[in-house]
C-alpha cells in the first residue's frame, strides 16, 4: 500500500516546491524597481559650472558622473556663470532648485577657493534636496529659504574618482563622482564628517552698475582687472592685457564706452545733416 503511494507523494512534494519557488521569483515590476527610485523616476543630476562651453571640462565631469550612475539623468542649469562669481551662482541655484523634487542631487562648481583649505561638501535640506559644491556661500540663499537638514565634507576616498586627486580640477576629481554616488543611492552619511556650520555668502556691489547701458549684459571685473561682459567664455580670462593690469578699471571704462557712444552718435548725425543739406541743393553727398 505504501508503496503504491509513494509516486503520488512525490508528485505532489513536487508541485509544492515549484510553487514555493515561483512565490519567490521576482516580477518584471519588482526587478525594475531595485534600478529606480522610490517614486519609479530616474535619478536626476542638475549641474552647473563657470568652466564655459569652449572646453572639455563640462563634457569630462559628465562622462565621469554617467561612469558611477548610468542610469542618471544629468540636466543643466548653466555652464555660463560668470568665472568665480559665487553670488550669481548662488542666485541661478536658488530660482533653479524649486522647481525640482525631493531627492534630486544638485551639482554646482563655481570655486575660486579650489586648492586651498575650503571644504569640499554636500549640503541636505529640508526639502530633502542634496547639493554637491564648495563650502564658499553659494549654498546659503537656499538654505534661507528650505532650511538646512544636514551637511557633510566628502572625505571618504570611495566617494572621489579613483585615480590621482588634482589640486584644481575638483569638479571631476570630487564633485561629479560624490552626485554620481548619491544618485546611484549610496548612503549620504558616509561621505565624511558633520559640518556643523556653513560659510555664509556675503553680497557685494558691483561699482560703476547704475552707469550701463540698458539692455547690455552686466560689466564686471575678472582677475586681472578687466571690464568683461558677463556670459564671456572662461576662456577669454586666460591672457592677461598690459592696460587691464591695475583693479578699479571697471568705472573708467563704462565712461569711456558712453563718451564714445555720444561722439559717434554725434558724428553720425552731424554726417547726416551734411548729406540732407547737398541732396536738397542738387549737389552731390
Amino acid at each position: 500500500m505504501i508503496s503504491r503511494l509513494r509516486p503520488f507523494v512525490l508528485l505532489l512534494l513536487a508541485f509544492a516546491l515549484l510553487g514555493a519557488a515561483c512565490s519567490k521569483a521576482p516580477g518584471r515590476n519588482d526587478s525594475a524597481s531595485t534600478s529606480l527610485s522610490p517614486s519609479g523616476a530616474r535619478p536626476t543630476i542638475v549641474f552647473m559650472t563657470d568652466f564655459g562651453t569652449a572646453n572639455d571640462a563640462v563634457a569630462i565631469c559628465k562622462a565621469v558622473m554617467v561612469g558611477i550612475a548610468p542610469a542618471a539623468r544629468i540636466m543643466d542649469i548653466t555652464h555660463q556663470v560668470t568665472p568665480f562669481s559665487i553670488e550669481e551662482a548662488a542666485r541661478f541655484l536658488e530660482a533653479v532648485s524649486p522647481y525640482y523634487p525631493a531627492g534630486t542631487v544638485f551639482v554646482a562648481v563655481v570655486d575660486p577657493g579650489v586648492g586651498t583649505s575650503r571644504k569640499a561638501i554636500i549640503v541636505k535640506s529640508k526639502k530633502a534636496q542634496f547639493f554637491v559644491l564648495p563650502d564658499n556661500g553659494l549654498i546659503t540663499p537656499v538654505m534661507d529659504r528650505d532650511g538646512l537638514d544636514s551637511a557633510r565634507e566628502i572625505t571618504n576616498p570611495n566617494w572621489m574618482i579613483q585615480s590621482a586627486i588634482s589640486s584644481t580640477f575638483h569638479g571631476r576629481d570630487i564633485f561629479s563622482p560624490a552626485a554620481a554616488h548619491l544618485a546611484a543611492g549610496w548612503d549620504y552619511n558616509l561621505v565624511g564628517p558633520e559640518v556643523p556650520q556653513l560659510v555664509r555668502l556675503t553680497r557685494r556691489q558691483t561699482p560703476g552698475r547704475d552707469q550701463q547701458k540698458i539692455g547690455d549684459p552686466p560689466l564686471h571685473e575678472d582677475f586681472h582687472g578687466c571690464p568683461r561682459r558677463r556670459f564671456a567664455s572662461v576662456h577669454r580670462f586666460s591672457r592677461p592685457h598690459q592696460h587691464c593690469r591695475q583693479p578699479g578699471q571697471l568705472l573708467k571704462e563704462v565712461q569711456r564706452r558712453a563718451s564714445r557712444h555720444y561722439l559717434h552718435s554725434a558724428q553720425r548725425r552731424s554726417s547726416q545733416g551734411k548729406a540732407n543739406r547737398s541732396s536738397s541743393l542738387g549737389e552731390p553727398a
